[in-house]
């Protein structure tokens, strides 16, 4: 008898248990997105991320695997996102004053577009980044955006195109820092507007 009473109770127990808050991977990459985003990688916990989406630790573990391999997909997502708007901006290009302006500008305008993303979420994420594989995975993606504006600035005859695709990375992880620590959208399109002028 006394063991029919524990299997009630615990069964009555599990009853009461409540089942974890049901979330999409997209709605967990959202939430991780901002966080990272505004704080960055070594100051964001896993629950710090829980608390946002309103779910336990094991459900995180059991949709991403670990931190790491949830910032890797937001990085990913965030770069493809990026690159795609670049793409249709760089289409009509067709000079290398064509190339800077539509590059600053697309990046200026996105930089302040959403509050909760300021600025570019991998120029200047790997500054306070300890792990060194993500890093290297930061730069990777930096590397892309090089690579990408030096193939555009070289087929539009752009001399030096290498360098000058370079200096426009800077020009770019510049206006980034810029607006996080507190620039104005309208001193950050001042800023994007006279570097476009110089190259005209």
């Amino acid at each position: 008898m006394d063991f029919i009473f524990i299997v009630m109770s615990n069964t009555k127990h599990q009853k009461n248990i409540g089942r974890p808050r049901k979330f999409s991977k997209e709605e967990g990459l959202d939430q991780a997105q901002k966080l990272f985003h505004q704080h960055g990688f070594d100051c964001v916990s896993i629950a710090d991320i829980c608390a946002n989406l309103g779910v336990p630790p094991t459900s995180i573990y059991a949709a991403y695997g670990s931190k790491l391999k949830l910032y890797e997909l937001v990085l990913v997502r965030y770069s493809s996102q990026f690159f795609e708007g670049l793409d249709k901006e760089l289409k009509g290009a067709n000079s290398t004053s064509e190339v800077y302006r539509s590059t600053l500008e697309y990046c200026a305008f996105s930089y302040f577009q959403d509050p909760d993303y300021p600025g570019s979420f991998f120029l200047d994420a790997g500054l306070n980044i300890k792990d060194e594989s993500l890093r290297l995975l930061i730069k990777h993606h930096t590397d892309l955006l090089h690579n990408k504006l030096a193939e555009k600035l070289e087929s539009v005859k752009a001399q030096n195109h290498f360098e000058l695709a370079k200096s426009l990375v800077v020009l770019l992880r510049g206006l980034s820092s810029e607006f996080r620590i507190g620039c104005e959208p309208e001193d950050l399109l001042i800023t994007t507007e006279i570097f476009c002028s110089a190259f005209e």
